[in-house]
């Protein structure tokens, strides 16, 4: 956002991402070059101009939207009638395979219309944003891939030292009930010996 601020004449700057696929598209960064903005004032998009980034894959330039045919037909008008008079580039935020968001921008028509050359920076921009959000889940997805193997790990290890320890109890108990079935004190020593050993294990 920085770098789009510092370099295009922009008024407003929203990023709009999913979070994952078939989500919808949420704001995660809202930027206004003007300081005196209202501090609530509500996100205003055109859904049209949206949707056709999102199934184009391709960048939107729209020097007035309320007059653009490509937009005009869309039901929700309202959203249109807002960005009457302003100049608009919509590009998407695009990983290898899918859209992840948007980069939406706008200024006033009276202060600066954008080019064709400005949609392509942009676009190179949402390129570049969108491949390393997609790196970052890929990356963030394989640690928690790895801390569920290592967890899994974990709980075998536990499980085969536990039933080993069981099994030595089980094994010594039935010993010491085999001598005291059969009066056998030498068997109850035996089997108490190896009871005792697991349970040394065990602590």
């Amino acid at each position: 956002t920085d770098i789009i601020l510092r370099s295009l004449t922009v008024d407003r700057l929203f990023i709009l991402l999913r979070h994952d696929s078939g989500s919808k598209l949420e704001p995660v960064v809202v930027r206004y070059r003007s300081k005196t903005r209202r501090t609530h004032e509500k996100i205003k998009t055109s859904n049209a101009i949206i949707q056709q980034v999102i199934e184009t894959k391709a960048g939107v330039l729209c020097a007035n939207a309320n007059a653009d045919e490509r937009f005009v037909t869309d039901p929700n008008t309202a959203s249109l009638e807002s960005l009457a008079l302003r100049s608009v580039i919509c590009v998407p935020l695009t990983g290898h395979d899918e859209v992840l968001g948007v980069i939406h921008i706008d200024c006033l028509m009276a202060q600066h219309t954008y080019s064709h050359d400005q949609l392509r920076l942009a676009t190179a921009i949402g390129r570049v944003c969108g491949l390393a959000i997609e790196n970052q889940r890929l990356t963030e997805a394989r640690m928690q891939n790895a801390r569920l193997a290592a967890t899994g790990e974990t709980v075998a290890f536990l499980s085969h030292h536990i039933r080993n320890l069981l099994q030595g109890l089980r094994s010594g108990a039935d010993i010491v009930d085999m001598g005291l079935n059969k009066d056998d004190s030498d068997k109850i020593r035996t089997g108490w010996r190896i009871v005792e050993h697991n349970l040394d294990r065990v602590f």
